[in-house]
């Protein structure tokens, strides 16, 4: 692998400028974790994606099925593909030699600049934030009924029974297409309630190693099983909100968001006892990510012995002159008051209560 990545370079520094097609092949190839061409894993390689033709001079051609685009400094582009003709190959197209119409092709598969986000309430996938697919649901048996007191006919659209799946096979295909991480799932409930997002973050989870950026879940009615299930899957390294209204018990074990910087969880079944338990395994520095949280519950009840760190609420209700924390470019919280702490590791903070409103307990980890 190393000869082969060697000769690449060459390439890539313009060096074969008469080059347009290249096919080795070798049953000896070992390939480890950590063997790369360019860069690429054997895996991005040998991706299906969009087919190409190579015509190389009038007796000569071949197709590229998928693989990954690479540019060399004089401008021309390619594509490195692993195990089309046979197991074990390597091949190289010079795709400046493809047809007019072919060279044109978005060509996804293994391309590094693209992500996903998933809105399952809107039944909206967006694609870099800049692109938006948007699934209609189709409506089936359309009927005329005569409504007596207007005296009108109206037409009456039945939706397929079907239709909640549209969107996970629509994400799958997408997913599948472009071969790229997907960075944020949200679901909001709070409206309309269906098991749709369950499919959609299944096949998430199922597909890709890399952890969301965000997960946001909203919802008044849900079958509690799933979402604790879910969250016992998904891995998220950036913000989680959950906000749910429901009559059912869940608990959840905040321990399972420690690689998070931004927690929001709101209506749960807390206690002010697992909030210290919590806090505890902060203070002895086993959340090295956390950044912010808030948590709210409506039913928090305070009695004369509750503390969190030894501090009863009154004491982190306390105003205090303003402090701006700044989690990332897009996210900023703002401290009031409340009790600094410290971390085994140094880490400083400030734990505040009803601040954003009342029953909820916040947590600012400072930087400096």
């Amino acid at each position: 692998m190393s000869v082969l990545n060697d000769f690449m370079e060459e390439w890539e520094a313009g060096n074969f400028p008469n080059l347009q097609y290249m096919h080795i092949g070798s049953d000896s190839f070992h390939w480890y974790w950590y063997d790369q061409v360019l860069g690429f894993k054997r895996h991005e390689m040998n991706q299906v994606g969009v087919s190409r033709r190579l015509v190389i001079d009038e007796n000569l051609s071949v197709d590229c099925t998928g693989g990954v685009d690479i540019q060399a400094v004089n401008g021309i582009k390619a594509t490195m593909q692993m195990d089309r003709e046979s197991r074990n190959s390597f091949e190289l197209f010079i795709l400046s030699q493809c047809s007019r119409k072919a060279a044109s092709c978005v060509h996804f598969v293994g391309s590094r600049k693209w992500k996903l986000s998933v809105d399952v309430r809107e039944q909206r996938i967006d694609i870099n934030g800049i692109y938006r697919v948007v699934i209609t649901e189709s409506s089936i048996r359309p009927t005329w009924n005569y409504d007596r007191r207007m005296k009108m006919l109206f037409l009456k659209y039945q939706k397929s029974e079907n239709s909640k799946l549209e969107l996970q096979k629509v994400f799958s295909q997408l997913q599948s297409a472009f071969r790229c991480p997907v960075t944020s799932f949200e679901y909001n409930g709070f409206c309309k309630s269906d098991q749709c997002w369950v499919s959609v973050l299944n096949c998430i989870i199922q597909n890709q190693v890399q952890p969301l950026e965000s997960f946001a879940f909203f919802s008044r009615t849900l079958e509690t099983e799933d979402l604790e299930r879910a969250l016992q899957n998904v891995k998220v390294s950036r913000q989680i909100r959950i906000w749910i209204y429901t009559s059912s018990f869940i608990r959840l074990d905040l321990m399972m968001f420690k690689s998070c910087k931004c927690i929001e969880f709101k209506f749960s079944w807390l206690t002010i006892s697992d909030l210290d338990v919590f806090m505890e395994e902060w203070k002895a520095g086993n959340l090295p990510s956390l950044q912010y949280m808030l948590i709210r519950n409506d039913s928090f009840h305070w009695y004369s012995y509750d503390q969190i760190l030894g501090f009863k609420r009154d004491e982190m209700m306390q105003l205090d002159f303003t402090r701006r924390l700044i989690i990332d470019e897009n996210l900023t919280v703002w401290c009031t008051g409340g009790r600094g702490i410290q971390a085994v590791n140094g880490t400083k903070a400030t734990m505040q209560m009803d601040r954003e409103s009342h029953n909820s307990f916040e947590l600012f980890v400072w930087n400096n």
